[in-house]
């Protein structure tokens, strides 16, 4: 069976092994195609071409042997480089993807899933259930992911982490409000500060774009 000797191959394979700059790659490249070209006029066959230049690795560690220091510094110093650059390019990815998954704010009157109105209206609609004790209710407008945690034991256990006897509500003080946007998903972030006759609370509640709670802190 003759033997077949796939030239571009075997020059691609010579010259990537190669520990030079680029422009002496590029001459060695033109090197052995011109060879190559003048056994084919020849009509040397395949395998005598391929016996004639020997491996492509014995080929690229002989170019090696009889580079001069600076193509060594060349080669090197080109490494480093493309390292590097490597090194960034995974970098600005990371960066990206990060960036990406944080949270990002808006103002609520920016927001075109939200209306400001509704969203604070939402927010005393809630905080009254909670003042009179009825978690049903509060979780029958949470998300499914909330509804475990609207358990009458652990909102009571919540609330005398701020105090025993919080008294009668008395006001709502200021409200701020902004639309957060992460992974896809927006949800509007509400902070209202409460008044009562023996504390102060400081409420933090999160809606989905549903308007369902999706997240309850108090302070």
């Amino acid at each position: 069976m003759n033997e077949i000797f796939d030239e571009k191959q075997y020059v691609q394979q010579v010259v990537k092994m190669l520990k030079c700059s680029k422009e002496q790659k590029e001459e060695i490249r033109r090197q052995l195609e011109a060879d190559i070209r003048d056994a084919r006029e020849r009509n040397e066959s395949d395998a005598e071409i391929k016996q004639s230049l020997g491996s492509p690795v014995a080929m690229a560690e002989e170019f090696n042997r009889t580079f001069p220091e600076s193509e060594g510094r060349k080669y090197r110093k080109a490494k480093r480089i493309r390292i590097l650059l490597l090194i960034l390019g995974i970098a600005v990815i990371v960066a990206v993807v990060v960036y990406r998954m944080l949270p990002k704010g808006v103002p609520i009157e920016e927001s075109s899933i939200f209306k400001e109105t509704e969203v604070e209206a939402q927010s005393e609609k809630l905080i009254a259930l909670l003042d009179g004790g009825d978690y049903e209710a509060m979780a029958e407008i949470a998300t499914s992911e909330m509804q475990p945690y609207l358990t009458e034991e652990k909102m009571e256990e919540a609330k005398k982490t701020i105090g025993d006897d919080w008294g009668t509500f008395r006001n709502f003080g200021k409200t701020y409000m902004t639309e957060i946007r992460q992974n896809g998903q927006s949800f509007a972030m509400v902070q209202m500060n409460a008044s009562y006759d023996n504390v102060s609370v400081t409420y933090t509640l999160t809606f989905d774009a549903e308007m369902k709670l999706a997240g309850i802190y108090m302070k």
